[in-house]
């Protein structure tokens, strides 16, 4: 008997669940495991794979999945040394021209 893979998503195709008959398995009757959710929808073992295999990058929409491109990372937030350094740097740089000016002859 081949297994059969089911998959919970968002409204975004984002996976909330997976349920493999295996482990759920079909009641006497040949019908779905009533623990398996009843939004649960039935998925191929391949697409089972991709999906895990890409997460968190990849959606299941319209009966497909999706591979999206992530958001680029934030930016570093700053850091308050470098700018103390660098406030301090211009200091020296200032200090540095008044003691060439003080002693010239």
């Amino acid at each position: 008997m081949t297994k059969k893979y089911y998959g919970v998503f968002d409204a975004e195709g984002k996976p909330q669940g997976f349920y493999v008959d295996d482990i759920y398995p079909p009641d006497e009757d040949g019908n779905r495991n009533a623990a398996i959710p009843a939004a649960a929808v039935e998925i191929t073992e391949a697409v089972w794979t991709e999906i895990l295999e890409g997460q968190p990058h990849t959606r299941y929409l319209n009966g497909a999945v999706t591979h999206i491109t992530p958001p680029p990372p934030p930016p570093p937030p700053e850091n308050p040394l470098e700018k103390r350094i660098a406030a301090m740097e211009k200091q020296i740089e200032v200090m540095a021209e008044v003691l060439k000016r003080s002693t010239r002859p």
